[in-house]
């Protein structure tokens, strides 16, 4: 038998050859229509073919798109679909520029969105009391049709953060096609001079100002920038989540659109350190700054350090004259600017060993010394937080699973609300490791019961190697009823120990119930910046060395590295004896708890 290829149709009316593909029954809630159909603008049969290939090739890759799935984007990805977006609204109105849609609400908008627009303190101005939220909300997706239009020409459906990301670029590259368009209409520029259109990258290349000799690459036989990133991502691809997945690769691009696609032999220790001056000079989300918004990595790093050095000539007047600085820049925190060395470092150390003629890191040594731990960044709870937690409605009686901060007769002790906490407190685990306890993690070995941190699971993961543990389960958790509830999950033929708490869709089982949790605190107006869920594992740690458990039995029971272990505690259920020997001296002395369970 023979298959037909599809070739392209021919419309009665006009003669125009055209492409039409039935859509998949699973994509047509996305793509909203049962049939692609698009005009190939020919009525001559050679070219019509020739036009019918490219459209197949890019309805394909459109259906592959939304078959993947929600994705993130890099922040490089994200201008080049924003120089994409204002490339088509220039084009589409190059011939006639006075006609693009100007009006004055897309005017007002402009001076109210952009603050180096000359009537933004007076369009701010205007702005009723109490109205400021709508108004940004109003800005913030007056471009969502246009977005969503090429989103959907291309198949690609974003997580909500990308998604955020894109409409900040595209807001600034909207807003330069019509300024670009406006002088057009006006005979005020070279209508063969772009002067925004090389500011963004094009699919597939750098910007024209990054991009190296070929003379040069030639003679190198490291791989290219671009090209050791791609490999290192890709390597990743099953180990990293979502969210891993964009914070290493928007740190490795923004050192690529700093320093220009080359070899990594051609990659020097200054650049290293002017990428961490420039990141340092930078703020915190800084693409969401209202000055700085919309700007590539590069643009921002040499505006913010303009506005550090004005920052710091203000402070110093200030001090002199004995008054508040009138102008204040806050710039990224020392940790975030080593979080951030660290990622691309991790790409470097992987090429090191991938690739050949890869020169030693020059990210090496580039960190910041920090004067505090990471210890400090969370309190553990004090007696009065802790009692609060557990007197809360939660434990004492709530009206309901879904209005559980409110008091009533309902305990949820069949539910992951009530139980992480608890673990928490008796375990010293984070809340991701909790929640993604499959039921098959709580097991018995030698009549002892025990936790099983792994990784082992198809949605399971750990912090790193060292994470992965046993831990004994605590008399108390054995008292409330654990085992009775690891019981009933089983029989319900539940996989997961509570599924009733999926994933977020950053990859993470605890970005949601964290927020959740946080609310919880907040409830019981114990909130503030020093603790959060993490708190349980400073409560633990602190406790278990108050008991005397010695401090490489509380490394393995939280996961710390801690250099041989094996040889002093053995393995397997030896290992898991030792531990239980020690965890009966656990106990948290001015804490009670004998109100759970009795309800």
């Amino acid at each position: 038998m023979v298959l037909r290829m599809s070739q392209p149709s021919k419309d009665s009316r006009t003669g125009i050859y055209e492409y039409r593909k039935r859509v998949p029954k699973d994509l047509r809630p996305f793509v909203g229509k049962t049939e692609v159909i698009r005009s190939l603008s020919t009525k001559d049969v050679g070219e019509a073919k020739v036009r019918f290939a490219k459209v197949a090739a890019e309805i394909e890759e459109r259906f592959a798109n939304l078959r993947a799935g929600l994705t993130s984007l890099t922040e490089f990805e994200a201008s080049t679909m924003a120089g994409d977006i204002y490339r088509n609204k220039v084009a589409a109105n190059f011939q006639n520029p006075s006609k693009l849609s100007d009006s004055m609400f897309v005017q007002g908008l402009d001076a109210l969105e952009f603050k180096n627009h000359p009537d933004n303190s007076k369009t701010k101005a205007i702005i009723m009391p109490g109205q400021e939220a709508l108004a940004k909300l109003v800005t913030a997706k007056r471009n969502d049709k246009e977005i969503n239009a090429y989103l959907l020409e291309r198949g690609i459906r974003l997580y909500e953060e990308s998604m955020d990301l894109l409409r900040t670029k595209v807001a600034k590259a909207a807003h330069r096609a019509r300024m670009h368009l406006r002088d057009l209409s006006n005979d005020d520029v070279n209508p063969t001079n772009d002067p925004y259109s090389d500011l963004y990258p094009k699919k597939g290349e750098m910007t024209k100002n990054n991009t190296t000799p070929s003379a040069t690459i030639a003679q190198s036989r490291a791989p290219l920038l671009s090209s050791a990133i791609a490999e290192w991502a890709n390597d990743k691809k099953t180990s990293w989540t979502d969210k891993t997945r964009e914070a290493n690769l928007v740190a490795a691009q923004r050192f690529l659109e700093m320093v220009g696609d080359r070899p990594l032999d051609q990659c020097t220790k200054k650049e290293a350190r002017e990428f961490k001056n420039a990141l340092k000079a930078l703020p915190k989300n800084y693409t969401t700054h209202p000055d700085l918004k919309g700007c590539t990595f590069a643009e921002a790093a040499k505006m913010a350090a303009e506005f550090v050095t004005a920052a710091d000539k203000e402070e110093k007047l200030a001090r002199e004259k004995k008054r508040k600085p009138e102008f204040v820049f806050p710039t990224m925190s020392d940790k975030n600017v080593n979080k951030n060395l660290g990622f691309v470092r991790a790409m470097w150390n992987w090429s090191e060993n991938n690739f050949d003629d890869v020169p030693p890191n020059p990210f090496n040594g580039l960190n910041f010394r920090l004067n505090t731990s990471g210890r400090d960044d969370r309190n553990p709870f004090t007696e009065h937080e802790l009692q609060a937690i557990f007197n809360a409605p939660l434990y004492t009686g709530c009206k309901s699973s879904d209005s559980w901060l409110t008091k009533g007769n309902h305990t949820p002790s069949d539910e992951g609300i009530y139980w992480v906490p608890l673990i928490g407190l008796f375990t010293g685990a984070r809340a991701s490791e909790i929640i993604q306890l499959n039921v098959a993690d709580v097991a018995t070995l030698g009549g002892i019961p025990y936790f099983k941190i792994t990784d082992e699971g198809e949605e399971q993961g750990t912090k790193n190697d060292g994470s992965v543990r046993e831990i004994p389960i605590h008399a108390t958790l054995l008292e409330l009823g654990i085992e009775q509830f690891v019981a009933a999950q089983r029989s319900a033929g539940h996989i997961r120990l509570f599924p009733e708490m999926p994933k977020s869709r950053d990859g993470h089982y605890s970005s949601a119930y964290s927020n959740r949790f946080g609310r919880f605190l907040s409830s019981l107006n114990i909130k503030h910046a020093k603790n959060s869920f993490h708190s349980f594992r400073h409560n633990f740690e602190d406790t278990a060395l108050d008991c005397l458990i010695p401090e490489g039995i509380v490394d393995a029971l939280q996961g710390h590295s801690s250099g041989g272990m094996s040889k002093r505690y053995g393995k397997g259920l030896r290992k898991l004896r030792m531990l239980n020997d020690e965890i009966r001296k656990f106990r948290y002395e001015n804490l009670d708890l004998s109100h759970l369970g009795k309800n």
